[in-house]
């Protein structure tokens, strides 16, 4: 591993270990890495967790991006993606040829 400017550890799932939360907080004090912690039911776990690293979480709430927000994030443009919805609402498939890039 690197350094902070270089390196960062992404633990996923972290409601599976949750004493790794408290641990976290003392592994970031240290300043080497920067530390990101996600997990589908970590609301949950922080709620029944006794000793929460208060003052050292940034917690933001994601959601799954629906199918336009994909399509915007893997590089196609408006008339792309608006082509593609007319497609879909007329129910037309998709010509081989057409551009989406």
């Amino acid at each position: 591993m690197g350094d902070k400017q270089d390196t960062l550890v992404f633990i996923d799932e972290i409601q599976v270990y949750p004493h790794l939360l408290t641990l976290l907080k003392f592994l970031a004090q240290d300043g080497r890495f920067t530390f990101i912690a996600s997990g589908s039911l970590l609301g949950a776990t922080l709620s029944q967790t006794t000793s929460i690293p208060m003052g050292s979480l940034h917690i933001i709430r994601m959601f799954p991006l629906d199918f336009e927000e994909f399509l915007y994030a893997n590089g196609l443009n408006q008339m792309a993606v608006s082509a593609l919805r007319q497609k879909f609402l007329q129910r037309e498939s998709l010509d081989e040829a057409m551009p989406l890039r």
